[in-house]
């Protein structure tokens, strides 16, 4: 898998592999029990990837884009083994482009990040909550920037 990206561009090659997994999950009649929860996770974190390749290679990131849509996500979010802080980490990932873009008004970021932080005490503490926290901090650090320069 990591000798096959040499060659291709990193965003492309990991939007394919997300959208084979999705095709497996479209074919959920083939995967049951036990396997099913973890090709979503699979999917969602995959998504996340995507996002954060894409998020360091431009920051020009059309909010309404498809691969941050949640909605569209939710019935895999709902499948998956954790769909809580799943969920909050595409959320997180949203709120920050949304700030570093200004596409979005600052009461509807921290609307998200409130959401995040609801959802987090209701979650086992794991590695990925400092990975949203770090996000978080990248959000209020926009936020920030943004205020000395408007």
């Amino acid at each position: 898998m990591i000798q096959e990206m040499k060659y291709v561009k990193r965003s492309k090659y990991f939007r394919e592999l997300s959208l084979q997994t999705l095709e497996m999950i479209r074919n959920k009649y083939l995967y049951k029990g036990k396997l099913m929860p973890r090709i979503c996770d699979k999917y969602i974190m995959l998504e996340a990837l995507s996002i954060d390749i894409l998020t360091n290679e431009t920051d020009k990131i059309n909010l309404s884009d498809r691969l941050l849509n949640i909605r569209d996500k939710e019935y895999i979010l709902k499948m998956s083994s954790y769909p809580d802080l799943l969920r909050c980490m595409l959320l997180v990932r949203r709120a920050v482009i949304g700030s570093f873009n200004q596409q979005q008004k600052t009461t509807e970021g921290e609307a998200i990040i409130s959401d995040i932080f609801q959802m987090m005490d209701s979650l086992q503490p794991c590695v990925e909550h400092v990975d949203i926290l770090y996000r978080i901090v990248i959000f209020q650090r926009a936020l920030f920037k943004s205020s000395l320069t408007g």
